[in-house]
């Protein structure tokens, strides 16, 4: 199937509200992906991104599953449980964290920033740093 990237104003699906997005159509996602996890693509399909292997998260897009084969890979997404600042790629697979990754050997990635409790401001950087 043909994958589409779409600017979308607002778009709600399965009762989520996501607005100002960049989705990407048509995707595949490993069996174990599950709506609202942060995901990598493997070159082949979209697998759980974690900060503990450089290649996995880094060397390739990062987004967020949104399930129906649509990921999220920027723009503002709904969530809950937020706190303030910035959010990075999490050591535990298909999370995200507030916290930094400090161990030796992870990845150090910004992914976005919180606009609230209930808002992510989704921006992964091109850039990031292995712990050494």
């Amino acid at each position: 199937m043909a994958k589409f990237i779409i600017l979308l104003c607002i778009l709600c699906l399965s009762g989520i509200m996501y607005s100002q997005t960049d989705i990407l159509l048509n995707e595949t996602y490993e069996s174990s992906v599950s709506a609202g996890e942060l995901v990598y693509f493997t070159g082949t399909y979209w697998d759980e991104a974690d900060a503990t292997s450089e290649a996995a998260p880094c060397t390739t897009g990062v987004g967020i599953a949104l399930g129906n084969n649509q990921v999220l890979i920027r723009g503002i997404y709904k969530t809950s449980g937020l706190s303030s600042g910035n959010y990075y790629i999490s050591t535990t697979a298909g999370q995200w964290t507030a916290t930094a990754p400090s161990a030796s050997t992870n990845v150090v990635r910004l992914i976005g920033y919180s606009l609230g409790a209930l808002e992510l401001n989704f921006q992964p950087d091109n850039t990031w740093v292995v712990v050494p």
